[in-house]
């Protein structure tokens, strides 16, 4: 399974595809507004949640900056780009994948860079 890690990373799939995350794991004493809101959001959107030791989030992104929660993507949900198209919205009159390569903070990508740019308005724009 795929896993998504830091508090921004599952703030945005929690409130854009909620659907698509089996279950979170949050490090016991992990906490703050933002780790809430994650929170709220799993409980209104019926994603489990479990509280676990700091290891064990450790275990599931080890070596990466996870700020003491980690998700499990549900199979086929996430980082799948032969079902781009599986999640996509019936509603949308278009189909577009957004790929990008050797990224290592997307942060980093401010306003005057024309891939931060592209990210902002495809979030808008609920790309799949």
């Amino acid at each position: 399974m795929q896993v998504i890690y830091g508090i921004n990373p599952l703030l945005e799939i929690c409130e854009a595809h909620p659907a698509m995350l089996a279950k979170i794991v949050v490090a016991e004493g992990a906490q703050g507004e933002a780790v809430e809101r994650i929170l709220r959001l799993a409980r209104q959107h019926g994603v489990p949640v479990e509280t676990d030791r700091r290891e064990r989030v450790e275990k599931m992104a080890p070596g990466r900056v996870h700020q003491g929660i980690a998700g499990l993507c549900r199979e086929g949900h996430c980082g799948d780009p032969r079902g781009g198209d599986r999640n996509r919205s019936t509603a949308a009159p278009y189909s577009m994948v957004v790929l990008l390569d050797s990224v290592t903070d997307p942060q980093n990508l401010g306003s005057h860079h024309p891939y931060g740019l592209l990210l902002r308005r495809q979030r808008g724009r609920d790309p799949h």
